[in-house]
């Protein structure tokens, strides 16, 4: 009986390891658009690729990085080093810059 009650943990456990998690990673990549409503009001695309490359432009500036996401968030890595964490909802990606504040990013076609 007791061989019995550990194989069928054994069964539950590797079932349960296989199921995929909770996070639906396929959904995140594609191209997010912001529209800053700060005196400058400029226009910054996220570009997040399905092989964890993405980058941010603005008008200004280019910035490449790695990305994965996590339960409920987004972490942004980029090249000089500096990790960048966001909130992701539905189609929606939001990061507080330090220095700029809350920037929120709609998926394209999303509204």
């Amino acid at each position: 009986m007791k061989r019995l009650v550990c194989r069928l943990f054994a069964v539950f456990f590797i079932c349960l390891a296989a199921l995929p998690g909770c996070d639906d990673t396929t959904a995140v990549p594609g191209r997010y658009v912001a529209e800053s409503t700060g005196e400058q009001g400029q226009r910054i695309d996220l570009e997040l690729e399905p092989d964890g490359q993405g980058s941010w432009t603005s008008e200004d500036d280019r910035i490449d990085f790695k990305w994965e996401s996590q339960a409920a968030g987004i972490l942004l890595h980029t090249k000089a080093g500096g990790i960048i964490e966001g909130n992701l909802s539905e189609g929606v990606i939001e990061f507080t810059i330090p220095g700029t504040g809350r920037v929120t990013f709609t998926k394209a076609g999303i509204r």
